[in-house]
């Protein structure tokens, strides 16, 4: 593997590990007050938008169907294990809307990235590469300007996860390709690029709170789907190129690639051993480290997800395991 897999399997990595951060659940304590909450969240925005672009950068149209299979099948496997475990509770009923679209549910990506594929097969076969990104780039522009006004003039909340058109900004933007990006990294500076990030949080910053003490659009405010979270998740993706393109030397196989190569299968499982480590973590370390609490229960989940991956892999045949989305390839 080259160095510049190893690398983004890295970016891989990190971007997971900071997924089961978000899905740590809340708990308000004296020392971590819900405005902290609110703010250190905003730093962790950009996991998903980078998977989205990640997604975009690498498509093919030559496993056009094949994607959609290892996309559809994990999808449907896992939605309707987590929607039959909330049955069985007695947590909520079974609706069709919700288990199509992963409302509610970490599994909303795999429904979001399927429309986007779809969506991009469709308009390339039967347009070209330049009408679906000038479509792709102007749907999303108007979706987030229409979530802002129906949200704040009429109080219309929806659940925006769930809908491509907020989405495939930035599988789009991974489209244009690497000769593109690498053309574009290479007249920007580090410093620029780090100076723009550092803004992008303070903007941030003040959105989050103009839009949650001062319009009470709480929804808007924790949201990944904003439009500063975007300017921020955008400029990450060029930091991260720009320490991609600028890498000489191979990087060497380490934690972070192994952790990469599970990402996705760590994704799928995840959710199921999150919510038992983080009620262990509170028992054990009671209200010492509330500070670090989450950080440690996302890290215990994600060595025990590779661990239990690694182990499938030993066990199970390849066909299984690529149906459930927990097959990795041996390096």
């Amino acid at each position: 593997m080259c160095s510049k897999d190893n690398f983004l399997q890295e970016v891989r990595a990190l971007c997971i590990f900071t997924v089961i951060l978000l899905h740590v659940p809340f708990q308000g304590h004296d020392n971590i007050s819900f405005n902290t909450w609110l703010m250190s969240k905003q730093l962790i925005t950009f996991p998903v938008a980078v998977f989205f672009f990640l997604s975009g950068y690498f498509y093919s149209f030559r496993n056009y169907k094949s994607r959609i299979v290892k996309l559809l099948c994990p999808f449907l496997f896992w939605n309707m294990s987590v929607h039959l475990i909330k049955f069985i509770r007695g947590e909520s009923g079974f609706n069709i809307e919700n288990f199509l679209l992963g409302n509610g549910l970490p599994y909303y990506y795999l429904a979001v990235l399927l429309q986007i594929v779809l969506f991009h097969y469709i308009i390339f076969k039967y347009w070209s590469e330049m009408v679906y990104r000038v479509l792709s780039i102007s749907i999303s522009i108007i979706s987030l300007m229409a979530y802002y006004y129906f949200s704040i003039s009429y109080s219309i909340h929806f659940n925006c996860y769930l809908y491509f058109p907020f989405w495939i900004l930035f599988y789009t933007l991974g489209t244009f390709g690497k000769k593109y990006w690498r053309n574009l990294i290479s007249k920007i500076p580090f410093c620029v690029i780090l100076l723009f990030i550092l803004i992008s949080v303070f903007l941030m910053f003040f959105e989050a709170n103009l839009m949650y003490y001062i319009l009470f659009q709480e929804g808007i405010a924790g949201s990944q789907v904003k439009f500063s979270s975007w300017v921020y998740s955008i400029l990450i993706v060029l930091l991260l190129l720009k320490i991609d393109y600028s890498i000489d030397e191979n990087v060497t196989r380490n934690f972070g690639t192994l952790i990469g190569d599970y990402s996705y299968g760590v994704y799928l499982i995840h959710i199921f051993i999150l919510s038992l480590i983080y009620k262990l973590c509170i028992v054990v370390f009671n209200d010492n480290y509330n500070v670090l609490l989450p950080f440690i229960a996302a890290s215990i989940t994600l060595v025990i997800s590779v661990f239990m991956i690694y182990i499938l892999n030993k066990c199970l045949p390849p066909f299984i395991l690529k149906f459930l989305g927990l097959y990795v390839k041996s390096n």
